[in-house]
């Protein structure tokens, strides 16, 4: 449209042959012409507007309409029409200081921009909850975790006599809540890692690292307790000849733990064994890895994690991973173990790229856990 023609006509008329919806204000921002598209738009007749102030029809979107004025280009705004229904108008203004008058173009936007517009504040909305909810999880998490280790430093140090001699009774009872705050703690913590992998909230730092130095921190790591069960326990990576491994190295050994720490809680008389290799292109594609372009034999890394423990039932092998299975969680109390772990073990494993699962053992072993994990950088780059 062109302004300026506008300005040189002062007949009223003329506004109603221009396409547009157009509404003609004076210096303090009141209207004082609306042509016919502006009526049919907005509802009103022209007398019903005419000497009240432009807020009339923008509302709490009057600065944003201010700030437009003079500009060579249309913003989309929020209009009230007389049926007080919000309509959004592309609006374009201006000011022609020569004759104190500013000229309006509307155009009415498409129920489609509505739509938009709906979903943009749903994700507004959401997004704000998200955080307010990340930020009261971070605050609940230090709640819980500050007294519990208070509960469990205070009766460790009672354990150790550090107040003075307690006698059997005490000893007992101190041992008990020690026992149970730091199966609490243990708890709490990987409950929390579920709800932040859940909420991705959990940052994967990837880098290379000595994957031989992580294979021999996690067996150190859980020998005293197979030990303490007279557990036959071995690690047997004697294949992996390449040291240097990309990927997120924590996250490595949390999945790790999880398996081997698993094995040792249900497994009460017997062998673990925990075995690393190079996987061949045949056995990835086989459980369902595709192999970017440019893999090679060391790409990959493949651990099995087996026990001779109480094994798991056959129905139950597909659903070991899933924290909400009532039949897993069952299983988990009865052998006073957490359904958690594993949940954690595969939520970590999706994240870096690869396959986790469970199944029955061989030779001798009640259950092995198969984990298949990329430790190239061009596997994650592809």
């Amino acid at each position: 449209m062109d302004f300026k023609c506008l300005f040189v006509k002062q007949d009223e008329n003329v506004y109603n042959s221009f396409p547009d919806a157009v509404i003609v204000l004076d210096f303090l921002k009141n209207i004082t012409i609306v042509n016919k598209r502006a009526e049919l738009l907005l509802g009103y007749s022209a007398n019903e507007l005419k000497n009240k102030n432009i807020k009339m029809i923008f509302g709490d979107e009057l600065d944003k309409f201010l700030k437009i004025i003079g500009l060579s280009h249309g913003t989309i705004l929020r209009a009230t029409t007389s049926a007080g229904e919000v309509i959004f108008v592309d609006v374009t203004a201006y000011d022609a200081h020569n004759s104190a008058k500013i000229i309006i173009s509307l155009r009415a936007v498409a129920d489609k921009y509505l739509a938009l517009e709906s979903l943009l504040d749903d994700y507004k909305q959401t997004k704000e909850l998200l955080n307010n909810r990340d930020s009261f999880l971070s605050e609940m998490k230090l709640d819980f975790m500050t007294p519990l280790n208070a509960i469990t430093g205070f009766s460790q140090s009672l354990l150790e006599r550090v107040c003075g001699e307690i006698n059997e009774k005490q000893e007992k009872y101190i041992s008990i809540i020690n026992a149970n705050s730091k199966k609490l703690a243990y708890l709490m913590e990987k409950t929390f890692d579920i709800i932040s992998l859940d909420a991705n909230k959990r940052e994967l730092n990837f880098k290379n690292f000595d994957i031989i130095n992580v294979l021999n921190f996690v067996q150190e790591n859980y020998s005293k307790a197979a030990q303490a069960k007279s557990l036959e326990y071995s690690f047997h990576y004697g294949e992996i000849d390449k040291r240097n491994v990309f990927s997120d190295e924590y996250a490595f050994i949390q999945i790790l733990s999880i398996l081997v720490e698993n094995a040792v809680k249900f497994t009460n008389s017997g062998k673990i064994k925990v075995e690393a290799a190079f996987p061949q292109p045949e056995f990835l594609e086989k459980n369902g890895i595709k192999v970017p372009p440019g893999y090679n034999e060391r790409s990959y890394i493949f651990i099995k994690v087996s026990d001779t423990g109480v094994g798991i039932e056959e129905e139950l092998l597909n659903s070991v991973f899933d924290e909400y299975s009532y039949k897993n969680l069952a299983r988990a109390r009865k052998n006073e173990g957490s359904a958690l772990g594993l949940s954690i073990a595969r939520k970590l494993t999706d994240k870096l790229g690869g396959m986790i699962w469970c199944e029955k053992g061989n030779e001798g072993f009640a259950t092995a856990f198969n984990l298949i994990l990329p430790i190239e950088r061009m596997s994650f780059e592809q």
